[in-house]
């Protein structure tokens, strides 16, 4: 087995149709795919959009438009979108307390809404009798103690 494929563009929504062309050609075809929820369930979509990867071209394909290079496989299994397994572990979880290391609400403590994606936090201050929500960096949190 080669330890490049080459990528291959494809018709929108097509992906599927070009890997079953390339492999009943007899070429080896890999359509990365992923799990995604609909209202009814879920079901698996190709990562790479518009792409099938092959070792070669069916002289007649149909759905399988031109070559765009060579791709190993490692840079492949990139294309994976993280399941929750797999995924960087957040440093804090909603409800955790923590205290703002910089910026303009430097020293204040506050508690952790939600994670708004890597490395970004929705935290709740409390100033002046009300709450505040903002949005900080993970760098500048700083996790209190449960007996402070």
């Amino acid at each position: 087995m080669t330890a490049t494929l080459i990528a291959y563009r494809t018709p929108p929504q097509m992906e599927r149709k070009a890997a079953q062309e390339a492999r009943e050609a007899g070429h080896r075809a890999y359509l990365p795919r992923e799990a995604s929820q609909t209202k009814t369930g879920s079901r698996r979509v190709p990562t790479a959009r518009g792409y099938v990867f092959c070792t070669g071209r069916p002289a007649e394909a149909e759905h399988i438009k031109n070559a765009i290079g060579p791709v190993s496989r490692t840079e492949l299994r990139r294309l994976y979108i993280r399941t929750s397994a797999t995924q960087r572990k957040h440093a804090f979880a909603p409800g955790d307390s923590v205290s703002v290391k910089r910026g303009r609400d430097a020293d204040l403590s506050a508690t952790v809404v939600e994670v708004i994606r890597s490395g970004w936090y929705l935290v709740s201050v409390s100033l002046f009798g009300r709450t505040h929500d903002i949005k900080i960096r993970e760098s500048d949190l700083a996790r209190m103690h449960p007996g402070s």
